[in-house]
């Protein structure tokens, strides 16, 4: 599953964030963690809000195994990536930190245009893919929402390929 949309449209993320949810409930199995892997895709999306406003691209997909992987690229400065609580004073940070302590793997990668932040969910896919590519436009969201081709260097610097 993917979606591509302006960060700052919150009508949209509303609806890849339900469509998100909706997918994962149907493609995966009944001991999966649907609500934390929706959590940790809010917190995700909602830093690409606050921090990278712009393009957001969000894919879905899993393994041979089930493991199902969340990517959130954006075009925002790089940051690092801190796995601890941050400190009482800080006034950010902790959305990363829910994450990590929802999902396992958590990693960001820099890119030519922004950055990547991958995650696996804490679901196992029923299915042995759940990119829809049949699909015109992800589950719940309107067309302007829809699944798109993915920016090529949102993938390409991550496996060394650009």
């Amino acid at each position: 599953m993917e979606w591509q949309f302006q960060a700052a449209d919150a009508r949209l993320a509303l609806y890849a964030r339900h469509g998100f949810l909706d997918a994962l409930q149907q493609a995966c199995t009944s001991e999966s963690d649907c609500k934390s892997a929706e959590i940790a895709f809010g917190e995700l999306v909602a830093n690409v809000v606050r921090h990278a406003p712009g393009p957001i691209e969000i894919t879905v997909e899993s393994d041979a195994h089930g493991l199902v992987t969340l990517d959130v690229c954006d075009s925002g400065a790089g940051f690092v990536l801190m796995h601890s609580l941050p400190p009482r004073n800080s006034e950010s940070g902790r959305g990363l930190f829910i994450v990590a302590q929802l999902c396992t793997n958590l990693s960001s990668t820099r890119l030519v245009s922004g950055n990547k932040v991958s995650v696996v969910l804490p679901v196992i896919a029923a299915v042995s893919d759940l990119h829809l590519a049949d699909d015109k436009h992800a589950p719940g969201a309107p067309e302007e929402c829809g699944m798109v081709e993915e920016r090529p260097e949102c993938r390409s610097l991550a496996d060394g390929t650009q």
